[in-house]
């Protein structure tokens, strides 16, 4: 693989943020590229909505955007498409009627889970390249380091159930 190039005011940044971001960025773009856009209709965001709704049923619109970085206003289109498809609906929040949320519908359920399953498999091939004490010693660190971001607000996974999953792992 090459070496990443960065921008070069990243190159002001401390090292552990240009691992982080060197990691997310590298990440991001392999998922992108195992995401099933085998639709014409759906495009890799229109999938990443409906997986963000679908693991945050209830989602406000506003919520959505930020957790994606896009405009309110691409969302809307966005949803309005996946909504024409009958993946995702909107309604309005019944505690304050200015907010709308997005719920996953049962198709757009049953294709998250399936482009979960895709990203994982995809993933799980790359790593079977590993030696065992590489996938053991990897899980390991990733779990640490899940652990770690989630205690800083990056990642939204719980410490607790980190530190227990690891704890299985290193007792197999």
């Amino acid at each position: 693989m090459a070496e990443p190039s960065f921008p070069p005011n990243i190159d002001a940044l401390p090292a552990n943020i240009k691992v982080l971001a060197t990691l997310f960025s590298t990440l991001a773009q392999n998922i992108f590229r195992f995401i099933n856009t085998e639709s014409s209709d759906l495009t890799p965001l229109n999938s990443l909505i409906v997986c963000t709704v679908a693991c945050h049923p209830g989602i406000a619109m506003s919520d959505l955007a930020d957790q994606l970085g896009i405009a309110k206003s691409q969302l809307s289109r966005n949803v309005l498409t996946l909504e024409k498809l009958d993946l995702v609906e909107r309604r309005h929040n019944t505690d304050n009627r200015r907010l709308v949320n997005v719920y996953a519908n049962p198709a757009g359920n049953a294709m998250a889970q399936a482009q979960v399953l895709k990203v994982a498999q995809h993933l799980n091939g790359l790593l079977d390249k590993l030696e065992a004490p590489e996938q053991q010693r990897l899980d390991v660190l990733l779990s640490e380091t899940l652990a770690i971001l989630a205690k800083a607000d990056i990642v939204p996974i719980p410490v607790e159930q980190l530190k227990t999953a690891a704890l299985q792992r290193q007792s197999k």
